[in-house]
């Protein structure tokens, strides 16, 4: 996933979510536990929507499968990073990787709202979440506000600094993982890793047409929105949620 396409839509949803203040509601947050016989790690879950999903990153060492750096450290607070086919079949026994109406029922769920962006006639989807109710409360890197212009008018303080956490209100605690991606570049490619307390990117399930892509979600510390790309490679290595059954 080239990382000029994230950006170029994360900034797009930063002129829709706001002016970075939302508003922190409390709610009670049950938490449910799960360790993974594989190799005796634990994880929170968490019920929204009617599913169960796990309120961590997966955190299982299979093939396919890497720590953003390669350090360990990183796994420990973000989890690993897989490419898709590891990210099949990396759940344990009797949890699964959450398919396209998984991710939608979480995001209505949390009181999302759908909006389209035309970014150079190629039309993505991205949901606006209120209070930033799915990030978690710590982890996300500050932003800064940028000459970035709606109808003329700028849409918050040139330079102002912003908080790019969330106020975690369904408990779901998302983390920014960043990424490993392949970026082709004038003829030759280059894999590297990115974006570490910037952006949050998750698998689907779903494949998207093509034999080598398929759909991911992402999040960004600029605003609150929740993308969505159908093309990811499946040789990128991404985050992993869990969810229970089926």
């Amino acid at each position: 996933m080239p990382a000029f396409a994230v950006i170029s839509l994360f900034l797009m949803l930063a002129v829709y979510c706001g002016d970075g203040n939302p508003v922190r509601s409390e709610r009670k947050i049950v938490y449910g536990a799960l360790t993974d016989p594989r190799d005796g790690q634990n994880y929170r879950t968490i019920e929204i929507g009617g599913l169960t999903w796990m309120a961590d990153n997966l955190n299982y060492a299979s093939d396919g499968s890497r720590c953003y750096g390669d350090d360990a450290s990183n796994c420990a607070v973000y989890g690993r990073l897989y490419d898709w086919g590891a990210a099949t079949e990396a759940c344990p026994d009797g949890w699964r990787l959450p398919d396209n109406d998984d991710w939608y029922n979480l995001l209505t769920s949390a009181g999302g709202e759908q909006h389209v962006v035309n970014i150079d006639d190629y039309y993505w989807y991205f949901w606006y979440v209120p209070d930033e109710g799915l990030k978690s409360k710590t982890g996300w890197d500050d932003w800064v506000c940028e000459e970035w212009m709606v109808d003329g008018e700028y849409y918050c303080p040139i330079g102002q600094v912003y908080s790019g956490n969330g106020t975690d209100k369904f408990g779901f605690s998302a983390l920014p993982g960043g990424c490993l991606f392949e970026e082709y570049n004038d003829d030759s490619i280059y894999v590297g890793f990115y974006g570490i307390g910037e952006w949050g990117l998750w698998w689907s399930a779903t494949e998207s047409g093509g034999a080598d892509t398929a759909y991911n979600r992402f999040m960004s510390s600029m605003g609150t929105g929740v993308g969505e790309d159908e093309n990811a490679s499946k040789s990128d290595m991404l985050s992993v949620r869990c969810v229970l059954g089926g």
